[in-house]
Order: C-alpha cells, then structure tokens, then sequence
C-alpha cells in the first residue's frame, strides 16, 4: 500500500483521504492532491457525465466503495488537470503517482474502486 496522505490528518482545515484499490494494489490519497486536477475540468451544458458525475454527485457515500466506471477518461482527466494546474496550487508529483497507479491498473485490464474516508 502506498499513502500519499501522512500528515494530512492533523493539518487544518482538514482534508478527506480517498483510497484507490486494484487487485492488491492501494494507493492513498489526501483530496487536495488530485482534486485541483479534477476541478478544472466543469460540467458540459448537460451538466457533469462519467467520472465526475459519479465523484460530485455521489455525496455523501463516506465508507462506500464504488468502483470507476471509465478509467480511460479518468486518466485523461488527470493527464489534462496536471498539464493545467500550476505546481504551486497542489503537488503534481503525488497527482502523477495517482496518474502512474490508474495507468497501471488499466494496463492489467483491472478494476479499480475508489472509497472515501
């Protein structure tokens, strides 16, 4: 399991942590080290579809596991959100780490869900 989150838990104002699982792969992550790079991107004029429909509209599902229906867009969400977000605003490197993770499990043609704690 790699956690990208140490430290996050006692810093204010207090982040969400998210895991991201595939086979026997984790990876944890503190909110505000992707959603800048998720943020970015806004609803179309028919409003949010794929994965940030699922990320903005599935509240509250604290401690549910939901599994990312499209990778592939996810992915590209991510790839384009690095790309657009200056560095200062968040930490590229554990966005790319994500990125690396995703890209991996997509690779392995695998699942992967995501859970918010």
């Amino acid at each position: 399991m790699k956690d990208l989150s140490l430290g996050c838990a006692n810093s204010y104002p207090v982040h969400a942590t998210y895991i991201f699982k595939f086979g026997t792969d984790v990876l944890t992550i503190c909110d505000h080290d992707f959603e800048p790079a998720i943020d970015i991107h806004k609803p179309s004029e028919n409003g949010w579809y794929g994965f940030c429909l699922q990320y903005h509209c599935h509240e509250p599902w604290n401690d549910l596991e939901w599994e990312i229906e499209n990778l592939e867009e996810l992915i590209g969400l991510l790839d384009d959100g690095i790309k657009q977000v200056e560095e200062s605003f968040f930490s590229n490197a554990k966005c790319e780490l994500l990125l690396d993770f995703l890209i991996r499990a997509k690779s392995s043609n695998e699942n992967v869900s995501i859970t918010r704690e």
